[in-house]
């Protein structure tokens, strides 16, 4: 609920509660009550300042304990739960006629960590019956940092018209394991870190939107833009794209009231790419490349 303080100050808590059992032999039950808590100053007409905090905490999924997926996967019935803590610090500035008599303008901006303990991930070790062979088994490595920032801003005209811009940056860190073990450093004694392998490269996406009165049509386009991201450790590297997508909106008010049709065109320059948070593979065949261009028409009706 909020609670606020005067005009300017107001905070929002948070509490939750999970608890559930997992259905094996074993039979393990996880629980945990998590708070989490927000705070909003606004020093300033237009602008806020604003923080959260808040704990994690995961069970383990039933296939991670499991046999898991393929036959060279080792169950783990010994999994803790992932837990940990997250919080962000950001500002927001929003103003009506700042351009114009009847434009507005909004722009957000935050900084965010997260800290995951026992993490669970995939490692490799011998297969219990051939040790000349690797399997692969899920294990609780030692913990997990992920940061990053995210940026966006809406400036709208009066009568639709709206651009929308994002940008995102995030990079994390793990232990390298393998056969369940960390791999230490012996110049640090440290363990050797590497980024989460579904690590995407910095994000920038463009949304326009136009209304056609006359026609009632609203006419859309969006632009994705990647970077490369590589992975010294691997020597991996995930190639950026661009993908570009198309739309038009039409609601029949006269002849169909509350009907839309959409109609769309995805990746109109058929781009072959892969999403970073997807599979990637140096094995030609193996990566999880993105549809190309493709088209779609969807009705809706409100009532």
């Amino acid at each position: 609920d909020n609670l606020s303080f005067g005009d300017s100050f107001r905070i929002v808590p948070g509490l939750r509660y999970d608890s559930y059992r997992r259905g094996t032999a074993q039979g393990e039950t996880y629980k945990k009550l998590i708070p989490a808590l927000a705070a909003y100053i606004s020093p300033l007409e237009g602008f806020t300042l604003f923080g959260s905090v808040s704990r994690l905490f995961k069970g383990p999924e039933l296939i991670e304990t499991s046999r898991g997926a393929g036959s060279r996967t080792v169950a783990n019935p010994d999994l803790k739960p992932e837990t940990g803590h997250n919080w962000t610090l950001g500002s927001s500035f929003g103003s009506n006629g700042l351009f114009a008599d009847s434009d507005s303008f909004f722009i957000t901006a935050q900084y965010f960590e997260t800290r995951i303990n026992d993490k669970i991930d995939n490692a490799q070790l011998d297969c219990p019956n051939d040790p000349t062979t690797r399997c692969y088994q899920q294990v609780n490595i030692a913990w997990a940092n992920i940061h990053g920032v995210e940026i966006s801003a809406n400036y709208s005209l009066e009568g639709g018209t709206s651009l929308d811009l994002s940008y995102s940056r995030s990079r994390s860190d793990v232990p390298v394991v393998s056969r369940g073990e960390l791999v230490i450093n012996p110049a640090t004694g440290a363990a050797f870190t590497e980024p989460l392998d579904r690590d995407r490269g910095d994000t920038f996406t463009a949304r326009l939107n136009v209304p056609v009165p006359t026609l009632n049509l609203t006419l859309g386009w969006i632009s994705t833009l990647v970077r490369d991201r590589y992975f010294a450790y691997d020597d991996n590297l995930k190639k950026g794209y661009g993908v570009h997508s198309i739309s038009a909106v039409w609601h029949p008010k006269e002849m169909l009231p509350g009907v839309s049709i959409t109609l769309g065109v995805d990746n109109i320059f058929d781009t072959a790419y892969y999403s970073h948070a997807s599979r990637v593979s140096q094995t030609e065949g193996r990566t999880d490349y993105q549809l190309g261009r493709n088209a779609k028409i969807t009705a809706s009706y409100q009532f």
